[in-house]
């Protein structure tokens, strides 16, 4: 348990908690405002349990292996580098803050509670009057993904075919035959049509060397840099079955991070004021 002294800004350190405490799906709660953007406090906030060094209020609560939760400051040292750079390396901060839209970032693997996770981010502006205050988002583990794209492989191909989960530039956020590396560009066959359809949001069906391939786009609510299942079969296996599966996935993916979605918004809206 951490604490601290009561300032201001305690409440929205113990929302960001709270949030977390009540959503078992989630693996990350955090908020960061913009220097100085909401109470113009963060030279007196100093050393305050809840603030970067420089005194930014940026509360992050994770949860460990075990279930428990964990906590410290965001890390945003390594955000301010990777803009000074021009590397995006910090999207999931810099997107919502830049654009002021929802954003969904790419795959990536991040150190938690002692342990390292492959996942993605929905990141929201804070916003005021219109203006971008600081942003908020939510952490996800992908495995549950990856659970399901093995369940659909199975259950309608007797595991003969491959589904793979990628965001919008390549990144394999799922595959069912554990032949690609999670959280890195796709390196499997055909890689530049396929994810040249991805990138677009093309939903596309084709025969290429004796195979069938099937490609879903899967697009979020304020996000516009949609996904896709990716369907592998054998020509002589059922064309209905990969059908199936492609629509079966998007529409759980879509269920389970529309959800994801609006516990991020009610974070975003309540975390500048209570």
């Amino acid at each position: 348990e951490q604490s601290g002294r009561q300032t201001p800004r305690t409440p929205f350190y113990n929302y960001t908690k709270s949030m977390l405490v009540q959503n078992d799906n989630v693996m990350g709660t955090y908020i960061a405002w913009l220097p100085n953007a909401v109470d113009g406090q963060d030279k007196a906030n100093i050393g305050e349990v809840h603030t970067f060094d420089n005194g930014q209020f940026a509360p992050y609560w994770y949860r460990n292996t075990d279930g428990s939760l964990g906590y410290r400051a965001l890390n945003l040292k390594t955000v301010y580098e990777n803009i000074e750079k021009g590397s995006t390396d910090s999207a999931w901060y810099t997107c919502p803050v830049d654009t002021g839209k929802t954003c969904l970032a790419e795959p990536y693997s991040w150190e938690a509670g002692g342990r390292t996770i492959v996942g993605t981010s929905i990141t929201l502006p804070l916003l005021v009057d219109g203006q971008v205050k600081g942003m908020a988002g939510i952490d996800m583990e992908l495995s549950f993904l990856t659970q399901l794209a093995e369940s659909a492989d199975q259950s309608l191909y007797d595991g003969q075919g491959q589904v793979i989960l990628l965001s919008n530039t390549g990144l394999v956020a799922a595959d069912s035959d554990s032949q690609l590396a999670l959280a890195k560009t796709y390196s499997g066959k055909h890689k530049d049509q396929l994810l040249g359809f991805v990138k677009q949001g093309q939903k596309q069906m084709l025969q290429l060397d004796g195979e069938f391939w099937a490609v879903e786009p899967i697009r979020l609510p304020g996000v516009n840099t949609p996904w896709a299942v990716v369907i592998r079969l054998n020509e002589n296996l059922v064309l209905a079955g990969a059908i199936l599966t492609k629509e079966s996935m998007a529409t759980e993916f879509n269920e389970s991070m529309v959800s994801l979605v609006l516990i991020g918004a009610v974070i975003a809206g309540l975390g500048i004021v209570l």
